[in-house]
């Protein structure tokens, strides 16, 4: 408790019913939340009647084990996901939703092929995806604007169907959880009178991405008591595309009455990135106000913003940057580069494998790791080794008519014949093998004639690899990266032969996927996955108008756009760093950008503008 400020003392100890405690970035949340359940328990209350919920078993198992460092006995309280409390009162009444006992949950991957199922079989037009999509708001409460009434009657089809499927099988989805809980709470008066008997004080961490129906929850459960602490920043919600509701926050102070601390004080950063942050903060309408307030007063590095001419200049920025900060005191993991979204990471991974830098890409495979992307590698390969291997993997793709079991019959030829088997496959009389090595005849000789940028063009399309891709699932990501690998091609140097400059570069990519994962790496991830991180130094790449914010920000929430880019800002502790650049290319086609408009909300004097490293 000596460690707490003041405001986070008011906060732990408060003898308020209901309680919002604004906690802005850096501020220790996390401090106060578990310091607030020591108090009650030294308070004397009873574990049993202590309630709290966070969003991540990640941030339950922390929470208890900071509290049983602290040499108070958690047993008895209940910290739980909201998931996982609602399931462990319906695996014990399923009864009363139309369910047995044992029950299965589903994930994502079995809920899309039972959509799938239902969208084929009815022949109906809807993307699979965005039947899940709205299923999940359906459960969840989420209003929805149908585009007609086709669109509200399509939809209300496949949700019936779905749930009768879940139902019929004894199956539930994440969002069945909480939709069948809060049923239950409504339709058993009992059970809870019950819960809300023993649920003497409720706490809830990150009440900014709760949803509706579990702001429901919470308004049941604490009815007799009406005891809420919630903590939660309005400024960083960024998951309302997962269902968070912003105006839980507005409908918790209208309705509750609640105390409302505002935590301010910044553990994190220095004062010109907390700057920056406030200055960016302040456009957005409708917060309930606060600044925050630094307390470190070491390294207060400048805010540095570069405008870069090109998407390829900016990752070279980046990739010269982390070279001097590693001649510098920092190391590898504590620099970070973040993006509003995966499609800026490639031109990045590209400049990193060159400098041999090592970085870890979270969330999502390395560019270079999807099989899109390692067919058309081995395509290079095979034209100049005419290897096996390379073979195996692009045989029959783009589909050609030769199955796995007539290229095991090749293997085996081969084998018997100490040849390779594109060797007897020359040979062969089949006419799809003949087409095949016309097609490889083919490419051999442009490989050799036409340099680097062209090839892949002609590669692309004789083997009509976009027709190929675009049939398959997320066919639009995997295009995208498709058009990502044919611009690296674009600089490569062609002074010497054409197909060892090509092969050289290929091979440092694979020289450098073959290496063990370093523990030290720089860190590369979406905005996104960053929330709640903290690196020393932070990267941020793509402030373009129509990256950040989006190019979707007309039909989503600039809002909530401006959140993103703040959560950005508050992860870095020491140095920051915004890049944009005049030009990118991003789906397939290259065009000019603007600097982000957010940009323009901060006040100029609050950065260094310097095309300069240092």
């Amino acid at each position: 408790m000596d460690k707490l400020n003041n405001k986070q003392y008011v906060a732990v100890t408060d003898n308020s019913k209901n309680t919002l405690v604004l906690a802005g970035a850096g501020t220790g949340k996390t401090r106060v939340l578990i310091n607030r359940i020591i108090h009650l328990l030294n308070q004397g209350v009873n574990p049993n009647n202590i309630l709290a919920f966070t969003f991540t078993n990640k941030a339950t198992n922390e929470m208890k084990y900071r509290i049983s460092n602290s040499g108070k006995n958690f047993e008895g309280i209940t910290i739980s996901t909201f998931h996982s409390y609602c399931f462990s009162y319906l695996v014990e009444l399923p009864e009363y939703i139309g369910y047995e006992k044992g029950f299965n949950i589903i994930d994502d991957n079995e809920k899309l092929k039972i959509v799938k199922k239902i969208i084929v079989d009815n022949e109906l037009k809807i993307l699979d995806r965005e039947a899940m999509k709205y299923i999940s708001n359906i459960k969840n409460h989420t209003e929805i604007n149908y585009e007609n009434i086709n669109e509200a009657m399509i939809t209300n089809f496949i949700f019936y169907e779905y749930q009768k499927t879940l139902i019929n099988n004894q199956k539930m989805d994440l969002d069945d959880l909480q939709y069948y809980f809060l049923k239950l709470l409504k339709t058993n008066d009992g059970l809870a009178e019950a819960i809300q008997n023993t649920s003497e004080y409720i706490l809830v961490d990150e009440f900014q991405d709760t949803n509706v129906i579990q702001y429901e929850i919470l308004d049941i459960l604490s009815k007799k008591h009406n005891n809420l602490f919630l903590v939660g920043d309005q400024d960083q919600c960024i998951y309302t595309f997962r269902g968070s509701n912003l105006s839980n926050i507005d409908n918790f102070t209208e309705n509750k009455d609640p105390k409302i601390i505002t935590l301010e004080t910044n553990y994190r950063s220095n004062k010109h990135i907390l700057n920056l942050a406030n200055d960016l903060i302040k456009s957005n309408v409708g917060r309930i106000e606060k600044n925050l307030y630094p307390t470190k007063y070491a390294r207060d590095y400048q805010v540095i913003y570069s405008e870069l001419a090109s998407d390829y200049d900016e990752a070279k920025y980046i990739s010269t940057l982390i070279l001097k900060l590693l001649e510098k005191d920092y190391k590898e993991n504590d620099i970070c580069i973040l993006f509003r979204s995966h499609n800026i990471s490639s031109k990045i991974e590209t400049e990193f494998l060159k400098a041999k830098i090592p970085y870890h890409l979270l969330g999502r495979n390395k560019f270079f790791d999807h099989s899109e992307i390692k067919t058309l590698i081995n395509y290079y390969f095979f034209l100049k080794n005419k290897d096996d291997i390379s073979l195996s993997e692009i045989f029959n793709k783009p589909t050609r008519n030769i199955g796995e079991i007539t290229f095991s019959r090749l293997a085996l030829e081969a084998e018997k014949q100490k040849k390779s088997i594109y060797k007897v496959m020359e040979e062969s009389s089949n006419e799809d093998l003949k087409k095949f090595v016309n097609l490889i005849e083919s490419l051999d000789l442009k490989f050799t004639q036409n340099d680097p940028s062209e090839f892949v063009d002609l590669l692309l399309e004789i083997i009509e690899y976009e027709t190929f891709i675009s049939k398959q699932e997320k066919a639009k990501e995997k295009l995208q990266r498709v058009y990502e690998f044919k611009n690296m091609f674009s600089n490569i140097n062609s002074n010497i032969d054409y197909r060892d400059a090509t092969i050289e570069f290929l091979n440092q990519i694979y020289l450098y996927e073959k290496e063990e994962e370093k523990e030290d790496a720089v860190k590369m991830m979406t905005i996104h996955q960053a929330k709640g991180l903290e690196f020393k130094v932070v990267i941020i790449a793509g402030c373009n108008e129509g990256v950040l914010p989006s190019y979707k920000a007309s039909r989503i929430d600039l809002e909530e756009e401006r959140r993103i880019f703040y959560v950005a800002i508050t992860r870095a502790k020491e140095r920051l760093y915004l890049l944009s650049s005049k030009q990118r290319t991003l789906y397939g086609k290259r065009r000019r950008y603007k600097p982000s408009s957010f940009l323009s909300d901060i006040d100029l004097d609050l950065m260094y503008f310097d095309v300069q490293i240092f």
